[in-house]
């Protein structure tokens, strides 16, 4: 019996041990952007999208939204090229005023059920609601091309 429990114990901590060392590689481990951001095409519905410096009315969730699949792919396309690693929160939220801050959210729809991934870029920091704080390790962000896609997808779409 003795021995039992004490098998039980010292699986329970190679378990509980493993699993701190595993979060502890993955907080600390260098990955693309694109991989941290989630997108689905089979459930994709919109790409919602606010440029820097746009006041977007309360009753719009975004300056402009387009159901094309093919925006998310250049926007994430564009996105893979940069790799981001785990931040601490106070180093991101001290840029949060920065209006020199890109957001966009890619809607999910499967059913009844809906995801949202909801991401807020800055120059070297990524906000992802539900998911995170990231610092760019090859930043900063080309704020510039993003904010040439908005107007050219703004434009095709909405005027």
């Amino acid at each position: 019996m003795y021995k039992r429990r004490l098998f039980i114990i010292v699986i329970s901590l190679i378990l509980i041990i493993s699993f701190i060392l595993i979060k502890k590689y993955n907080d600390n481990r260098i990955s693309s952007l694109e991989e941290v951001i989630y997108y689905s095409p089979k459930i994709f519905k919109t790409l919602g999208f606010t440029n820097r410096g746009v006041e977007v009315p309360e009753e719009k969730a975004s300056e402009w939204e387009i159901s094309d699949k093919d925006g998310v792919k250049e926007l994430l396309e564009f996105l893979s090229s940069y790799n981001v690693k785990k931040a601490n929160e106070e180093r991101v939220m001290e840029h949060w005023n920065d209006y020199n801050r890109i957001r966009f959210e890619i809607y999910h729809q499967k059913k009844k059920t809906s995801k949202v991934s909801r991401v807020y870029l800055f120059d070297n920091y990524v906000y992802i609601m539900n998911n995170g704080y990231y610092e760019l390790k090859d930043g900063p962000v080309d704020m510039d091309w993003l904010s040439e896609f908005s107007d050219r997808y703004k434009a095709t779409h909405f005027e």
